[in-house]
Order: C-alpha cells, then structure tokens, then sequence
C-alpha cells in the first residue's frame, strides 16, 4: 500500500534509515539488525522518547488518531483525508478525527455572533416600522 507523506517526514525516515545502517527497518533489532525490533524492546523505547520529551504516555496508534484529526482541521478536502488515512469510508475516517476544545469555543462564538446580527437586524427592521 502506498501512503504519501510529508517532505517533513521523509526527511526524519532518511535519518532514521541512516541510523539504522543496512537494515531494512526504521527500528532494528539492536542484537540483528536484519531482523526488526521486538515489541517490548519497541514499547520500551516509545515509552522513554515520550517521558524525554515530557509526552503523556499514548500508544503508538494514537499518532494516528492527532494525524487524522489535524488532517480534518487543516482545511482539505474529506476525500484527500481519507486519502491520506487509506480509509475507505467516511465514518471509519471520522472515528479518528477528535473535537478539541478550541474550535468548540470558536464554534460557539460564531454561532453567537450570528445570532446578534441576526438580532440586531431583526430590531433594526422593527424600529424602521418594516
């Protein structure tokens, strides 16, 4: 399956494949490189990158989930998100995509404002005897 990715994310799969020497996988087994790494040498490894980074722990299939969700808020189109996810319907797509706080109250303030013109309209009408 072919997924495209970003020029950002080329760049760090370059680095890690450097790093990995002749392996063929980002993430070697660090006793044989030709085999990939264990899963529990895996997850330890995740665990300790998101502690240094000062992360909360979330599991490796989260970063899907906070791709597709920025995905949908950056303005693309629904068939390019599913695109970019390899999901082939619309209600799997939306189950990744998550509601975050500031949009809601962006959301809210918009519908606010709409309803103050609308208002204020309404008022302007009645005052002009219309």
């Amino acid at each position: 399956m072919w997924k495209p990715i970003s020029k950002e994310a080329k760049a760090l799969l370059q680095l890690a494949a450097a790093a990995a020497g002749d392996s063929p996988f980002v993430i070697p087994n660090p006793n044989d490189p030709s085999l990939p790494a264990q899963y529990a040498a895996y997850h330890r490894a995740w665990r300790k990158a998101l502690a240094v980074s000062g992360i909360e722990h979330v599991g490796t299939h989260g970063i899907r989930h906070r791709a597709a969700t920025d995905i949908a808020n950056s303005g693309v189109p629904l068939k390019v998100g599913m695109a970019l996810t390899a999901h082939r319907r619309v209600e799997v797509f939306l189950g990744y995509v998550h509601l975050e706080e500031p949009m809601l109250y962006d959301a809210a303030d918009q519908v606010a404002e709409s309803r103050m013109a609308k208002l204020k309209a309404a008022r302007a009408n009645v005052t002009c005897g219309l």
